[in-house]
């Protein structure tokens, strides 16, 4: 599994309670494997990331999930805050419509995705933390493992809570 992030983003992990072994499990994943790599299947525990898991785990304990479906109180900002999910073969991408705006000198207060993240039915397959200053649409291109059957894609917004897409169904 390979995760690519548009933009380098920060590790927000002073918002976040981990210890320092989770601390060092995330980070970026590293760079997209060479042509005609196959990459890793799906089988075995050698695909989970403990401090991905761990992570989604903290962000879903903040609050309800909402939906383009669903978005609940929220409704009006599906377009900018529920995560799009397309594949492409082994490919899968992962983008959010969102600003990302930092803190301003004036007071406005930071207005971002934080969290992007794409799960299978075996747990978290990638993982990433953007910074109020990345780069806008956050997104995330990942190399599925082989016997993927079934995708959702999650958001978490700092201002307005999780956010997950429609599953996706894989040949």
């Amino acid at each position: 599994m390979v995760a690519v992030a548009s933009a380098f983003g920060a590790l927000l992990l002073g918002a976040c309670d981990l210890s320092e072994e989770d601390r060092g499990a995330l980070r970026p994943s590293p760079r997209p494997r060479p042509a005609g790599d196959e990459g890793p299947t799906l089988e075995g525990d050698e695909n989970r990331n403990i401090g991905w898991e761990n992570r989604v785990a903290q962000i879903r304990a903040l609050g309800p999930e909402r939906s383009a479906a669903e978005p609940g109180s929220l409704r009006g900002m599906e377009a900018t805050h529920a995560p799009r999910l397309t594949v492409d073969g082994r490919l899968a991408e992962v983008v959010v419509d969102h600003e990302m705006r930092p803190p301003r000198p004036e007071g406005a207060g930071a207005h971002f995705v934080g969290t992007l993240w794409l799960e299978a039915e075996t747990g978290v397959l990638a993982l990433y933390d953007f910074a109020p200053t990345d780069a806008a649409p956050p997104n995330l291109t990942v190399r599925l493992p082989r016997g993927v059957k079934s995708l959702r894609a999650f958001a978490w917004c700092n201002v307005h809570g999780l956010w997950g897409s429609a599953p996706v169904a894989l040949p």
